[in-house]
C-alpha cells in the first residue's frame, strides 16, 4: 500500500498474489482509488471457483465494481452457471445478494 501512496500505481505481479487482501486494507483504510483498481482486477478473474468469494467481497466491502463483475459474467454464463454449484452456494450463503444480482440479469434483458 505504501507504493500506491508513493507512486499511484501497484506492482501488477504483487496484484496478481495478493489482490484479495490489498482490497481489504484499501477498504479498511478508505483509499478508493486503489479499492477500485483492486475491484476492476478481480472482475478479470471472476469464473465459477471464485465467483462465492467475490460474492462475499460485494456483500461486506460494499464493491460496486466487482459486483458489477460478477453480474456481467453471471449474464454472459447464465445458460451453464444458474443451474451450477457455484450459484446454488450464492443463493444459500448470500441470499439477498443473489436475488439482487439475478433481478440485474433479468431485468438487462427485459426492463427498459
Amino acid at each position: 500500500m505504501l507504493e500506491f501512496f508513493y507512486t499511484g500505481e501497484v506492482n501488477k505481479d504483487l496484484l496478481e498474489k495478493h489482490v484479495e487482501a490489498i482490497f481489504a486494507i484499501a477498504h479498511k483504510y478508505q483509499v478508493l482509488p486503489l479499492k477500485y483498481e483492486c475491484e476492476v482486477f478481480m472482475t478479470n478473474l471472476i469464473d465459477d471457483e471464485k465467483i462465492l468469494k467475490y460474492c462475499g467481497m460485494v456483500h461486506f466491502y460494499d464493491a460496486p465494481t466487482l459486483e458489477k463483475g460478477c453480474k456481467v459474467y453471471i449474464q454472459i454464463n447464465k445458460e451453464k452457471f444458474l443451474k451450477s454449484k457455484g450459484w446454488e452456494e450464492v443463493e444459500e450463503v448470500y441470499p439477498k445478494l443473489a436475488i439482487r444480482i439475478l433481478k440485474s440479469v433479468v431485468c438487462d434483458n427485459i426492463c427498459f
